[in-house]
């Protein structure tokens, strides 16, 4: 389901927080499954719908999460050809292991219009389970993913998924 930006703020909702769509995913075996999104009021156009699925290598979401997982998993997790799914997407694994060892020194992910064009992505990991399963992400225009934005929102993000990790672990969910 797709909704649009609230007025009231929960700690969850990155979209009322930069004014971009935000999105809650899953990591399924090699592929990332939308789970919910939340599309800013200024979209001019849904990134993605809930259900949806895409290579874990191809999204910010994904990097996020394949960067919690140990070599030998990524090993048996990936398949064995990275497929392009623009011409951005990472197809090398040495080049996706620079980007994984990145997200793990930045604390958040990034990629540009290597899942879809014209869109740039910043994502952050849910830390409650470990390795972590879930993640949170922005999407924006890829010309608005300035260096500066990314790090503000790559920041943002990964403080929003600190505060809901706290909250599902006091609630007794692992």
């Amino acid at each position: 389901m797709t909704r649009r930006c609230r007025t009231r703020p929960r700690p969850w909702n990155a979209c009322e927080q930069t004014g971009y769509t935000a999105h809650y995913a899953r990591l399924s075996g090699a592929q990332v499954v939308y789970l919910e999104t939340r599309e800013s009021r200024h979209s001019h156009h849904l990134v993605s719908r809930v259900g949806r699925t895409l290579p874990a290598y191809a999204t910010s979401l994904g990097k996020a999460l394949l960067s919690e997982l140990t070599e030998e998993e990524l090993a048996t997790l990936l398949p064995a050809e990275l497929l392009p799914l623009t011409e951005n997407t990472i197809t090398s694994r040495d080049v996706l292991r620079e980007a994984l060892t990145a997200v793990r020194e930045r604390g958040y992910a990034f990629e540009h219009e290597e899942g879809t064009h014209g869109v740039a992505c910043v994502a952050a990991v849910i830390p409650y389970r470990i390795p972590a399963t879930d993640a949170l992400s922005v999407s924006m225009p890829a010309g608005q993913a300035t260096e500066a934005e990314v790090g503000r929102i790559g920041e943002l993000l990964a403080g929003v998924a600190d505060e809901l990790s706290q909250r599902l672990r006091r609630a007794g969910i692992r």
